[in-house]
């Protein structure tokens, strides 16, 4: 019985005709008209042949990869994803995990380089903000507090609108605190505290208080 569409679905079923179909129907009239066709059809063959070969071969090496990056389990294992599939949507994610598991781990260098060749080899993946950020927090845990703030500053003027925005507005007048920049962080919490919209409201004033008690601490 012939399938329908299912038009409430908002969906119509297309029958695709298999790559093999499409070879070989080429195949045929190659055959049968190669004499008065000449060079042109075999070009054209030739095309046919390349792109239907390596949409297979892409599809199959896309599905390896996801299917490796899936079970990956140790650094390593992430590590040959990005290895042996580069060019795959799973690379840029098996690079990522990566980062984050050496950050996790306290190997804060390599999570650094990690996160940077992150951010040179995929500069327009959707998740560079997050590897923009474990940058920035690469650097703060590594001691180098200038280089973490100019992260959090950049990426608050990079992604103005973007959800983590926020949070690395906070991270940078934390900072601002430890670098003794007292009267500039504390601009920073109560420009926040001013907007009565803002979801972060209360982690401000948290971290005001905290500022406050330190600035009362030192001698």
């Amino acid at each position: 019985m012939e399938e329908k569409p299912n038009l409430h679905a908002g969906e119509v079923v297309t029958k695709r005709v298999p790559p093999e179909k499409e070879v070989h129907d080429a195949l045929t009239l190659a055959r049968q008209y190669g004499p008065a066709i000449g060079i042109g059809l075999v070009l054209g063959l030739a095309l046919i042949l390349f792109t239907v070969f390596r949409q297979q071969q892409k599809a199959a090496s896309e599905e390896a990869a996801f299917a490796l990056f899936q079970g990956a389990q140790t650094a390593d294992q992430m590590q040959l994803v990005i290895d042996q599939y580069p060019g795959s949507a799973a690379a840029p994610m098996a690079k990522l995990s990566l980062a984050s598991r050496h950050f996790r781990e306290s190997r804060f260098d390599q999570a650094r380089d990690h996160y940077s060749q992150f951010i040179e080899r995929f500069p327009r993946h959707m998740m560079r903000p997050a590897a923009e950020l474990g940058l920035a927090y690469s650097d703060e845990a590594l001691g180098r507090l200038p280089e973490a703030l100019e992260g959090f500053r950049s990426f608050r003027i990079a992604h103005p609108d973007h959800y983590l925005t926020p949070v690395a507005h906070l991270d940078e007048a934390r900072l601002l605190g430890k670098l003794g920049r007292v009267d500039e962080a504390r601009a920073i919490y109560e420009s926040i505290l001013d907007d009565p919209d803002h979801a972060w409201r209360m982690q401000a004033r948290t971290d005001l208080l905290y500022l406050e008690k330190d600035v009362r601490a030192a001698p």
